[in-house]
């Protein structure tokens, strides 16, 4: 069914269809399937959807629950339903996918995530993007991740419909190859390689699950950690989450909006005394906290770069995990890691990285509502919000770098 005119859940009137800042609406048919999702360009409807995948993020900036009566047939999409009793009501979700402009974003020199480890398991390539660039992510002959700009300077081919070939990515369209520092290793042809026969490369590390590109000639330290724990010491699991249409620094606010964190989500502090900023950028701070929900904890907070924040949390809920931000050509698709302490047995592992992921889901949903209709702008700030202020100055005057 077409979902023009299907009240939501509640009969709430469905939100209007504007794009979200600056940006415009890009609706595409999603479709279900045994396989979950798929997108094909369609302007013209909608369908019921669980969740879009393209390009390597998850298009989904702003999704609402609705209802759709099902038929007698018993099934939709491939998921069998009993309606021997008559029509029913399966509750679904609909996206819509609201394009923003991007290119005027800060382009800082620090580390974002680019692919999930899993992504390139098999040799598979993965395609990306960073700001408004193409990228393709592959692992070369050691395994190490290599991430590369994808538009291919012969005549602008995608490479991440190419293929591994050695260390290098070959063109699906000529056979150009190009290796891991973005020079091209060969032509079919046998003619000479030409000067301009060069792609962006990238460093990159795999950390956590996920495979981090620098966006610099040479990276900045390490891609962000949690603070107390080495790697070997945590059982991590990473998935992305949302697409939201304002810059990641902006989001990485959060973690200085002391008036949110009191007001929205109703937690007792006194401000952290002191937020220690360093010379490399990294922001750190403790501070206990009070709910009347959850009870009394602390929490330990690191900032890495511009997009990327950890927590290790402890008293009445024990978790951590770190959330980070990547900006793309629809907005910042973000990513969240859950982390926990290999202690007992895989049992217990996965149950407290279940829980971690559902305590940051709980905690998002307002974020993600405030987020998700926002057009940024520094505007009448209080005095409340002067740690706020002084990040985002530090936002403002964090270095750049421009392939």
């Amino acid at each position: 069914h077409e979902l023009d005119g299907y009240p939501l859940a509640g009969d709430q009137p469905r939100p209007e269809r504007s794009g979200l800042g600056s940006g415009q609406s890009d609706r595409r048919r999603v479709e279900l399937s045994d396989r979950g999702a798929s997108v094909d360009d369609a302007p013209e409807a909608d369908q019921p959807g669980v969740e879009v995948e393209e390009l390597g993020y998850r298009n989904i900036a702003r999704a609402h629950a609705c209802e759709v009566a099902l038929d007698d047939g018993g099934c939709f999409g491939g998921h069998g339903v009993d309606a021997s009793a008559g029509p029913c009501v399966v509750s679904v979700w609909y996206a819509e996918v609201f394009m923003v402009d991007t290119s005027g974003w800060l382009r800082h020199r620090t580390w974002f995530a680019v692919a999930l480890s899993y992504e390139l398991d098999g040799g598979s390539i993965h395609p990306a993007e960073l700001f408004d660039e193409r990228l393709v992510v592959y692992r070369d002959r050691s395994g190490s991740p290599v991430v590369l700009g994808a538009r291919c300077p012969h005549m602008g081919a995608d490479l991440g419909l190419g293929d591994v070939v050695g260390d290098d990515i070959r063109c699906t369209f000529h056979h150009f190859c190009f290796g891991p520092d973005g020079r091209c290793t060969s032509v079919p042809s046998g003619d000479r390689i030409p000067a301009a026969a060069h792609v962006p490369s990238f460093p990159a590390v795999e950390r956590w699950g996920i495979v981090w590109a620098f966006n610099g000639d040479a990276p900045d330290g390490e891609p962000p950690g949690i603070r107390g724990y080495a790697d070997a010491d945590l059982a991590v699991r990473a998935r992305r989450t949302d697409v939201f249409p304002v810059e990641p620094w902006v989001i990485l606010g959060n973690s200085f909006d002391f008036q949110h964190l009191r007001f929205v989500h109703g937690l007792r502090f006194d401000d952290p005394d002191p937020i220690e900023w360093f010379d490399n950028g990294r922001v750190e701070y403790e501070v206990p906290f009070e709910s009347d929900a959850i009870g009394a904890f602390a929490q330990r907070i690191r900032v890495s770069g511009t997009n990327t924040v950890s927590y290790v949390t402890t008293g009445s809920v024990d978790s951590m995990g770190m959330f980070t931000s990547t900006p793309c050509r629809v907005g910042a698709q973000s990513y969240y890691l859950a982390a926990t302490p290999r202690d007992g047995g895989d049992e217990a592992i996965e149950a407290r990285l279940a829980y971690q992921e559902a305590i940051a889901d709980a905690l998002l949903v307002d974020d993600t509502r405030a987020f998700a209709g926002m057009e940024f702008r520094e505007g009448a700030f209080v005095a409340a919000d002067r740690h706020l202020v002084r990040w985002f100055r530090h936002a403002r005057t964090y270095p750049v770098f421009a392939q």
